[in-house]
């Protein structure tokens, strides 16, 4: 909830799905999720890993796409493997943007975290 209540005006949606994976319990949906997914990977009568092997593919070519033509206010966050880096996960694209979500025409605004 801390984090939510560090960025008042998120519209009601976006805090429901923040609530939604945060909490001291544990989730029940979260943890049914992951053994789907461990078992998609897992079972020899699944095809996940070639699921997971195509994902890899499309997040290496939109990350590969975003650096060599990147949209006007858009950028991508880049992590490299260092000392202290468990791991960094291949599916993940973390975008930053410059344009104020209500800024329709484009204009660029001033965002401060």
């Amino acid at each position: 909830a801390a984090a939510i209540e560090t960025f008042p005006r998120l519209p009601t949606s976006l805090k429901q799905a923040i609530e939604m994976g945060t909490s001291s319990s544990p989730s029940y949906i979260l943890l049914a999720s992951l053994d789907a997914a461990r078992w998609q990977v897992s079972s020899p009568s699944s095809p996940g890993r070639k699921y997971l092997a195509h994902a890899r593919c499309l997040a290496a070519h939109a990350r590969d796409s975003l650096l060599a033509d990147p949209p006007a206010g858009v950028g991508l966050l880049q992590l490299s493997a260092r000392r202290g880096v468990a791991a960094l996960d291949p599916l993940r694209l973390t975008l930053l943007s410059s344009v104020h979500p209500r800024a329709t025409d484009g204009t660029l605004v001033g965002l401060s975290g």
